[in-house]
Parts: structure tokens; sequence; C-alpha cells
């Protein structure tokens, strides 16, 4: 393969079947679509004016390879260490995580996992499904009643390898402890729901939020 070109010399008139296998380059993958090629082969079917019948398949006679491309999908996590509890109120403790994603076709999508601890440990969890070479920003947006963050609360990670490709795994790593806050407090989660409303004959679509009380 030279300059996006092969070339095949010397082959017998007849029927081709093209067949190129599927490839991935770093944040794309190819699947190439098989198709019959005629040798000599004729354009009189497009161009209803040439009825030439051509030997050499070359220059602007020459197969184009058909492909699908698909951005590879890649994977991040978020690891978070509570070194000590405020067990004031409760021992529950839950933090929120917005996870904005950018992609090199420069769409963009957010997010938002949360993290719930009873106890002091290091908890982990996977964030699948985003396109390679993302940039990934993680900020804890909710940083639980009774504790507080050490260190930043915003990670970025960047140009992210595709998981096939990946060794290790990229990582935004968060550490909050108790603080000495006393105080409670709960997260709202919108659960959006579609209904349908009959007036006057006519049906009108609204949009109805529920909210669910999170103690924490």
């Amino acid at each position: 393969l030279k300059g996006g070109y092969v070339k095949l010399t010397n082959l017998q008139t007849g029927l081709y079947l093209i067949v190129v296998n599927d490839m991935n380059s770093q944040y794309y993958s190819y699947e190439f679509t098989p198709y019959l090629v005629s040798l000599p082969n004729n354009y009189y079917y497009t161009t209803k004016k040439d009825d030439t019948w051509y030997y050499d398949l070359v220059g602007s006679k020459a197969i184009g390879i058909k492909a699908d491309r698909e951005l590879r999908m890649s994977s991040i996590q978020i690891t978070k260490k509570l070194t000590s509890q405020n067990t004031t109120l409760t021992t529950n403790a839950t933090f929120v995580y917005q996870v904005d994603i950018e992609t090199i076709e420069n769409q963009k999508e957010t997010r938002f996992i949360t993290l719930n601890f009873d106890e002091v440990k290091e908890k982990t969890i996977r964030i699948a499904d985003i396109p390679a070479g993302s940039k990934v920003t993680v900020t804890e947006v909710y940083t639980g009643a009774g504790y507080e963050i050490v260190g930043d609360s915003k990670k970025v990670l960047e140009s992210l390898v595709a998981d096939e490709d990946s060794q290790e795994i990229a990582t935004a790593s968060f550490e909050n402890k108790a603080s000495n806050e006393i105080h409670g407090g709960y997260g709202i989660v919108n659960i959006q729901k579609k209904i349908k409303i009959i007036q006057l004959n006519k049906v009108k679509k609204i949009r109805q939020f529920k909210s669910r009380r999170i103690e924490i």
C-alpha cells in the first residue's frame, strides 16, 4: 500500500471478490464492505455514454474501497478515598460527580455519577462507553454533608486510549475527610416522565418532573 493505493498486476480476466480486513486506527474502527469487480470493467451503466471495456483499472478507473467508520470506545474510573467519617447524624455519606465528555468530533455529553459510603474505605466505579480520544472533566459537585474534599475538586483526563489498546485505565482520584460542620443534607434526583393531558379534544404532551429524596 503506497499513497493510499495498492496495485495488482498480471491478473486474468474474470470476476473478482474484493475483501478487505477490518482495521482499527488510534481512535476509529473501520469495517469494509466486500464487493464484486469485473475485469475488464464497463461504466456504461453509470455514465450512459461510455461503452468501452477497460482492462487497466487505474487512475480515474481505480477501484474505491468502501468503509464504515466508528469511534472506538474507552473507559475511565473514579476512585474515591474516604479517610474519616462524620457520624453526627448518620454514618451514610453520598458524593456526586459531574462527568463532562468532549469527543474529537466536538460532541459533548454530561453524566452524573454517585458514590455512597457507610464506612471509611476506598471505592472505585468504572464509566464505560466513552469515545476514544475524548477529553473528560470529572468534577465533585456534591461533597456530602459534613465532609470536605482534600485537594482539587476537578480532574481532567485527555486523549483517552481505546479499551482494547489500553494497558491502564485513566483514573480520576479524589479524597475526602470529615469536617467540623454539623448539618444534615440530602440529594435530589430528577426523574423525567412524559404524560398526556386531554383538553378540549386536543392532546398536549407535557413533561413532569418527580424528585426523589436521598438521605445522606
